[in-house]
């Protein structure tokens, strides 16, 4: 996506009267493009307009690291993530060359938990 685009969408977004709106950033691997999670998320904060705004993001957490959880600590973006069971079959269901998709979920989720706390929210 393209800054141009989330910018549009976030006009979008913040023409709804609602009082709070949720911003969650999934398809494919959004840590992928995380400066581009990160302009939205600022962007979203200076537009709020008074409207409470709640983000996530959905990952497979294999790209979770310091920079990423200090981000979502410091601006209060939760983290989710899909577990599909045991380890054969998490792996089976979500394939990673060279790698082994359910310890990197485990340990990501280990970590969100010790940055951010149980509820993956900031304290």
């Amino acid at each position: 996506m393209s800054e141009e685009t989330a910018m549009r969408a976030l006009d979008i977004a913040f023409a709804s009267p609602a009082a709070r709106i949720k911003i969650e950033f999934q398809g494919g691997e959004p840590l992928l493009n995380f400066p581009l999670i990160k302009t939205i998320v600022t962007a979203s904060k200076a537009r709020s307009g008074g409207k409470k705004v709640d983000f996530v993001i959905a990952s497979n957490l294999a790209l979770l690291d310091d920079t990423v959880l200090g981000f979502c600590k410091a601006s209060n973006v939760l983290l989710s993530t899909s577990l599909d069971g045991p380890a054969d079959l998490h792996n089976k269901n979500r394939p990673r060359p060279g790698s082994n998709s359910h310890e990197l979920a485990v340990a990501g989720i280990r970590r969100a938990r010790e940055v951010l706390g149980p509820t993956g929210s900031a304290p």
